[in-house]
């Protein structure tokens, strides 16, 4: 189910909100970083959440699939998978702030504004971008020393985060 996921989210929600590096997270995903790294399986669980919140054919695949897919509603699904971060999230998950954590809360974001849970868009908006600030992406300076991959990364993230909910 999660490749399906993915792979819907890649064909159908990536090119309007390009939050990824696809080759780098496809890799990462083969060599089960979510495993052993939370904010990659904050990332992963934010990008099987607003597949399933946002296409319908994805969530009603799920349930066709997975006769114990026990979520009733994408409300409930997004809930539980938002819970699931913030139950895991040790103290210091903020503290050294990483566009992988961007990606996590623009996408719920997202989601969260598909299934009609504003506020919580407002908050995961906030903290997007109290993630760039940061990582004082909004200055030119800050993208020195890194790579051109998080580079690109960096400059839609800070574009699609001031062109989205305010």
């Amino acid at each position: 189910m999660v490749d399906f996921l993915v792979q819907s989210f890649l064909d159908q929600l990536y090119p309007l909100a390009p939050a990824i590096h696809t080759p780098s997270f496809l890799a990462d995903l083969k060599d089960n970083r979510q495993s052993r790294d939370l904010k990659f399986l904050a990332l992963l669980i934010s990008v099987l959440v607003v597949t399933l919140c946002t296409l319908s054919g994805a969530y009603d695949r799920c349930k066709e699939l997975d006769p114990a897919f026990r979520y009733a509603t994408r409300k409930e699904m997004l809930e539980a998978g938002d819970g699931i971060v913030r139950h895991l999230s040790p103290p210091d998950y903020y503290d050294d702030p990483s566009l992988d954590q961007w990606a996590y809360h623009f996408l719920l974001m997202l989601a969260c504004g598909n299934t009609g849970l504003m506020q919580r868009a407002y908050m995961h908006h906030a903290q997007a971008a109290n993630v760039l600030k940061q990582k004082d992406l909004h200055r030119v300076g800050s993208y020195h020393g890194l790579s051109k991959i998080k580079q690109q990364l960096a400059k839609k993230a800070l574009w699609m985060n001031f062109t989205t909910v305010r």
